[in-house]
């Protein structure tokens, strides 16, 4: 599979230098140099020999030297030829150029691994990670998220050769993370939500000693700034449950246990540090049971690590404070869905097994979780029979509403599955039936044996059903 980095559209460049050229007053056109290396980075993508490509892009990023892309495609066109120093010298120009351009930083976590530089692979892939799931960097390179299953993969392969001296050396230099502002824990907590049992909320990254419920002092600004946000004129009259998650790592009663620690921790340094009324704050740990992220990874383990805050709405009068549960508490009232089976075609057109086996495996997660009616296959089957959709393999999101109608389900669980080797990738959106609305949506990577996908359908079950509460 090519790598993202191949080629740009260039409506895609043309907004991307317009960017870069802002602050000096030239987003509105760009100079004559930078005009003209456009037009040789164009010419390169439309010709096959890699020499003249090398020559063109030599000369486009000469005489426009801010031009992120052109030093990325040479990179890629060097790597391809085997100069691997060469090329990862562009890559790494391309990320000093532009540094919220992620495609670069794939490309030197390649070099790096070709090389036997794990760590410095590793660190890489992080880091596109990190930028390639950021809102803000999707928006400007919308199809950046094709290509973070491909990311995780070699972050994988990269991390299974460190050695534990490196590995030591990256837990010893703790994770880094954004600051989340005030002003933005404010926004989502305060945002408008539909759909079924749909509460606003937003994960959070605490660092905490290993092993410990004693927060790290790298994260006393993120909690001031959480302490901000509460005393917000926004959010002041509001109960905010504090939710405690971990990775997979260790035992999971353990990790349960530990996630409530956690999460009373940041509470108490709420109320002590910054006098936030502790009748207004709940707290609960899920342990490792609602992941966000593939737990295969370092950079997924650390996305899992994490508190989530949930707004619960006004206070009552007079708050009182609320008895601290001991385990998740599960909805009153089921929800009824219908789960369709998932699409995946081969090249050829065929109809693929897979994706109704994925169903199958979802379904059996979904009846063990208690939180589902769930509408029985040969139901579906016969509607999708008589609505001639049997045999496609693939269901548009109308009709799919359709069919949750027709069967009396008020969500309906539709998705996709992708391949890449022997690697899949599982996306699933759970969608309001009535208001059309996709209400819940995850994503899982596993491989392709039957007990990593058992695994996989749990996981991405148990983190729709974290979007639910």
């Amino acid at each position: 599979m090519n790598r993202l980095r191949i080629k740009i559209l260039a409506s895609v460049i043309m907004l991307v230098i317009s960017v870069l050229f802002a602050g000096s007053g030239m987003a509105q056109s760009l100079t004559p140099e930078c005009q003209k290396a456009k037009e040789l980075f164009d010419k390169s993508l439309n010709v096959t020999d890699q020499n003249q490509q090398i020559q063109l892009l030599k000369r486009a990023v000469e005489i426009c030297p801010a031009f992120a892309e052109a030093y990325n495609n040479l990179g890629l066109v060097l790597e391809e030829q085997g100069k691997l120093n060469e090329a990862l010298d562009a890559y790494q120009k391309a990320s000093k150029v532009n540094p919220l351009f992620p495609h670069p930083l794939a490309g030197i976590g390649d070099v790096c691994r070709k090389q036997g530089h794990y760590l410095k692979a590793v660190k890489a892939y992080r880091k596109f990670l990190d930028l390639a799931t950021s809102k803000e960097v999707q928006r400007k390179y919308p199809d950046v998220t094709n290509f973070i299953p491909y990311v995780e993969g070699n972050l994988k392969l990269a991390e299974q050769k460190l050695t534990a001296e490196e590995r030591k050396v990256l837990e010893e230099g703790g994770e880094t993370s954004k600051l989340v502002t005030a002003q933005a824990i404010t926004n989502l907590l305060t945002r408008r939500t539909r759909g079924l049992n749909v509460r606003p909320s937003i994960p959070i990254k605490i660092h905490f000693a290993s092993n410990s419920a004693t927060i790290s002092p790298t994260s006393y600004k993120q909690i001031e700034e959480i302490a901000r946000a509460l005393n917000s004129p926004e959010l002041s009259k509001c109960r905010v449950r504090i939710e405690g998650h971990t990775d997979n790592v260790g035992n999971a009663e353990y990790n349960l246990q530990l996630s409530e620690r956690r999460a009373e921790s940041v509470k108490k340094y709420l109320v002590e540090h910054f006098g936030i009324d502790p009748a207004r704050l709940e707290t609960v740990g899920y342990g490792e049971s609602r992941p966000i992220a593939s737990n295969d990874t370092s950079w997924g383990r650390a996305q899992n690590r994490r508190v989530e805050l949930v707004n619960l709405g006004p206070v009552s009068s007079p708050p009182t404070a609320q008895p601290v549960p001991s385990q998740p508490t599960p909805p009153k009232k089921k929800i009824k869905i219908a789960i369709l089976e998932l699409d995946f075609l081969e090249r050829s057109g065929r109809k693929d097994p897979l994706g109704r086996m994925i169903a199958e495996f979802l379904t059996t997660s979904a009846a063990n979780s208690g939180r589902f009616d769930i509408v029985e296959r040969s139901l579906l089957d016969k509607v999708m029979k008589e609505l001639e959709l049997g045999q496609s393999g693939i269901v548009e999101e109308g009709k799919a509403r359709e069919i949750g109608r027709m069967v009396g389900a008020s969500a309906i669980l539709t998705g996709s599955v992708s391949r890449l080797g022997n690697t899949l990738r599982i996306d699933a959106r759970l969608i309001d039936v009535e208001s059309g609305e996709i209400i819940a949506a995850a994503n899982e990577i596993t491989q392709g044996d039957m007990q990593s996908l058992s695994r996989a359908c749990t996981s991405l079950l148990n983190r729709l059903i974290a979007r639910l509460d």
